[in-house]
Order: C-alpha cells, then structure tokens, then sequence
C-alpha cells in the first residue's frame, strides 16, 4: 500500500490548485481574482454620460423685475461661455410666472374691461408728463390700432370703452402655456400707456421703443450700444412688438451642416438673453408653481408639436422671482368675478432674520394655497410617466428668491431709491421671502438647492446651477465594486475612433459609484461620446 504523507499531500493539493487558477485567470499561482470588468456609458443606454438636459426657466415678470432681469442677462454671458457648449445636447425654454392664466378658469377676466377704459391718455396724446423727479414724453407718432378692435378712438382721442385685458396683452390667451410662435421668445406684449404703471414710468421706458423709427429686433437687447440701456431695449409694445428670438426652445446643438463655432454659440447666447427678457407687464399675482403645471398640461400633451421635455433627460426647473409663489386653488365652480385676486386677504407683517416688513396691498389666504408636497406629487409622476419609470424621477429645481433678512431689506431700500419706480415707497413694499419655492426645493431634493436673488451680480449664481448641472452628469453607477481605483482604465471614446484618457487624479470612487471630479473633462464631452470603465471587481456582486 502506498503511504502520503500529511506534507506530500498538501503540496499535491496546492499545485493542482495553483495549476487550475493560472490556468482560468492568467494571475500569478497561489493568487486569486475575478476576470476584469469593462462597462461603456454610452449614448443609447439610459444611466450614461449623455448630454441631453432640459432646462425650463420661470422668470417672474412682475413690475418689479426690470433691474433683477438686467442683472439675469448680464450674468448669462459668462453662464454661456461656460456651459451652454454646442457639443452637449442641451434644449432651453422661458415661461413666466403669469403662464397659468391660460387656464381656462382665467378666459372671463381676461376678456374682462381695463380699469380705465375711456381713458384719455396724455401719453398718447403726445403730451409730456412729469411723475416726481422723472419726466415721460408723450408719442412721438400717432398711435395706429393693432388688428382686431380697435382699442384707441383717434376720432375722439382716447382708449376705447371695453378694451380688454387681453387686447392689452394679445399672448395672454389660450395658447400662452405653449412654446408657439412668438410665444415665451421675448418680452410680454404690451400697450404702452399710463395704465401699465410700471411699463409706462418704470426704469424700463416704454416709449422708447414704442416711436416711430425706434430699433428693431433683438440684438439692442442682448447687445445695446454705449448710449443704451438693455432695459429700454428690451421692451415689446403694441407698436414696436419685434424683441423675439423666433425660437421658444433653444437647442445647443447646432442643425446639420451649421459649424460649432464662435459664431453658433454668439448666436445661442442672444437667443437665450432675449427668451430671458420676459418684461415686467405680467400679472403681479405671481403663480411660479400652477405655470408649470399649466405648461405641462397644455404645452406637453399627447400630440402636442411644441414638447419639451424628452425621455431620458436630466431636467432642471428654474424659477427667479422676487415674490413668494401664489398658486391657489381654482374651485369647479367659479364664483363671480373670479380672477387672479380672489381669496386674497390683507398681508401679515413678517420677520426675517429680526427685519420686519408687511408686503403692500393683498395677500393669498394661505388656506387658499395649493401645498407644494401637490405639486412634487404632480411632477414626480409626469416624469416617471415620461420616462417609463417608478423610480428616481430624475429632475431638481433651483429657485433664485429673496432668502435672507439683509436681502430682504436690501432690496426694499433699492427699490425706494428708483425715483420714477412706482408701487413702493411710504413704507410700503412688494418684493417678498420665497418660502414656497425654498419649500419646493428641499422636497424635490436631488440637488436641488436655494440661491439668494438680492445680487447686483447674477454670475456667480448662474455658474453656482452650472456646477450643480455638471456635477449631477459626472456620476456613473457600475456593476460591481472595483478592487482598487488606481487600477481602473478609464476613456472617453470619441465618434471617430480616438480615445481619451482620464487619470485617477480626475475621478473618485465609492463603492459602486464613479465620480468625474474635474469639472473641464465633463464638459468637454460631445453627446456622441462614450465612457468605457475597465476595473478589477472587488467581488462576484
């Protein structure tokens, strides 16, 4: 019989081990390691490093927002250079805070009569007018009657008996939540009169543009010379209606056959500025929340040809506003009268960091208010619809609102220093603490964050959404956890067969998750690029 012993066989056993391990996984004997993994995220699979991102900005378009609009447009250059590359495939679009009107519930008020119809207009008479320190010269030409009713008696100068709110504003109509033409592309449409007092003795000047021979177009919007003021540029009247991109969704990609250059991104800059340039002739019943809602109900319905927000998307919401938001109820059956005031009361004083202030005139019965937990419940589930999916909803939002007490305060003592500013003074103010959108925020979360608006500069803010934007696009979720980062390979492999190395000084890794830390790599990536991760698993799960 033939005898082992306890030595012989366990080095028997250790070769025939060692034998089949090299064998299967090419390590060195007496090693062991699961076969090297290699993931690509690319352009047609869902958690990928593709570019596509909706962005949908809610511009409050109050009185009150003239200057706050200048700031947002002065900052969007830099915003611009920086993130709106014509390699990502980024789509844009602007509505207003008064986008809600185009619920049916609002059609009677809208074809309501003006407050001051019958009025004889000084300034369209072309008599100057004087309003504290400031003086308004009348029209410098005769006014001619828009299309449709007439809404000026030139036999018997004045505004005609039962002119309309909606004659007044020709897009407040049942098409204002869609991105029509010459629909949310520039400034609202408004006829330049005293009864506008913000448009007509407001730092924005109508009548400036509403003359005979004033500029035309959009480019004194986005670019006014030495001797203009983007604010007077920016202006729509019944007379002068012509500030408009032509394009209510803005797409970084260029259309086939258009080069990706200097020219093509000056172009989407201007494009963007005067879509920005809402105006500040909309409703002062600021409803941020029920226009987005109105806008996906109308402007993103079955068959629509105006759709925005794709599958697949990352989506970000922006609103900018110096008031809270106002979304009310709109009960089945209207009571009579009903328009944007009603269920309004008298406004509460408020405190905010020890600076105490009660807004002017009316405020919403907070019972009144619709909860913003309604409307993340309302959004979660169009986007998961949209996206085929329960789970992550994948969209976050970035309101830029008054925050802090000292902005708060700050820009209530601005505001009285604009000496033909009209609305506040006495005491008396408008711009308000955001709490509902900051509420909104925090519920929404996946990055969603709160910028401060008091700023006489909006760069930092806007490259602040830039930063969050970019961040959310350089996490890549793998299989399986790597053994070690130092060990990974990874690429971007570019449509024409090249590739580019990213060094492990330029990611991060957490587990299952790889993070792209340099912020460059992400934008530098064209939305036909891919991602090829190759690492060693650290385990079989």
């Amino acid at each position: 019989m033939m005898k082992y012993t306890k030595t012989a066989a366990a080095l028997s056993l250790t070769s025939i081990l060692g034998t089949l391990i090299t064998g299967c996984t090419q390590q060195l004997p007496k090693s062991f390691a699961l076969q090297p993994a290699t993931e690509t995220f690319g352009s047609n699979n869902l958690i990928d490093v593709n570019t596509k991102l909706d962005m949908l900005w809610v511009i409050d378009n109050s009185g009150s927002m003239d200057v706050s609009q200048e700031h947002l447009r002065e900052g969007f250059a830099t915003f611009a250079a920086r993130y709106m590359k014509p390699t990502w495939d980024i789509r844009i679009a602007v509505i207003t805070t008064d986008t809600y009107l185009a619920n049916p519930a609002f059609a009677n008020y809208l074809n309501s009569n003006v407050v001051g119809s019958g009025y004889n207009s000084p300034y369209i008479n072309g008599n100057t007018q004087t309003f504290g320190s400031a003086t308004v010269p009348g029209r410098t030409s005769a006014f001619v009657n828009p299309a449709g009713p007439a809404i000026f008696n030139s036999g018997n100068p004045r505004l005609t008996n039962g002119h309309t709110y909606r004659q007044e504003h020709p897009q407040w109509n049942a098409n204002y939540a869609k991105l029509g033409t010459r629909n949310h592309d520039g400034p609202l449409t408004t006829l330049c009169w005293e009864g506008e007092d913000y448009f007509l003795k407001s730092k924005s000047k109508c009548w400036i543009r509403d003359a005979a021979g004033a500029n035309t177009g959009p480019s004194h919007c986005a670019a006014p010379s030495a001797s203009e003021d983007s604010m007077s540029q920016c202006v729509n009247t019944l007379m002068n209606d012509t500030v408009h991109s032509g394009k209510s969704i803005i797409s970084t990609l260029p259309p086939a056959g258009t080069p990706a250059d200097a020219a093509w991104t000056a172009q989407l800059t201007q494009d963007f500025l005067t879509n920005l340039s809402t105006g500040s002739t909309g409703s002062g019943r600021e409803r941020g929340l029920a226009s987005v809602m109105q806008f996906i109900t109308d402007n993103e319905a079955a068959g629509s040809t105006t759709k925005f927000f794709r599958p697949g998307a990352l989506r970000t919401i922006v609103f900018v506003s110096d008031e809270d938001d106002q979304s009310m109820i709109i009960p089945s059956t209207l009571p009579g009268g009903f328009d944007p005031s009603t269920y309004f009361v008298s406004c509460p004083s408020k405190t905010v960091d020890g600076y105490t202030y009660t807004v002017q005139g009316a405020c919403p019965d907070p019972t009144k208010l619709i909860p913003t937990a309604t409307y993340k419940a309302q959004l979660d589930s169009f986007f998961q619809s949209l996206d085929g999916s329960t789970s992550n909803p994948n969209y976050f939002t970035v309101p830029i609102v008054l925050m802090g007490g000292q902005a708060i305060s700050d820009i209530h003592a601005q505001r009285r220093t604009e000496s033909n500013y009209i609305g506040e003074g006495n005491g008396s103010v408008i711009s308000d603490r955001g709490d509902r959108y900051i509420e909104f925020a925090n519920l929404v979360g996946n990055g969603s964050v709160a910028m401060e608006f008091a700023s006489t500069d909006y760069s930092p803010i806007l490259d602040a959404v830039g930063r969050v934007i970019v961040q959310k696009k350089a996490v890549f979720q793998l299989q399986r956890a790597p053994a070690s980062s130092e060990e990974m390979r990874v690429q971007v492999l570019h449509a024409d067969g090249t590739a580019t190395l990213i060094t492990s000084a330029n990611y991060s890794v957490s587990g299952k998750t790889l993070t792209i830390t340099n912020d460059d790599i992400i934008l530098a990536l064209s939305a036909t690029d891919k991602i090829s991760i190759a690492y060693q698993p650290r385990s079989v799960n």
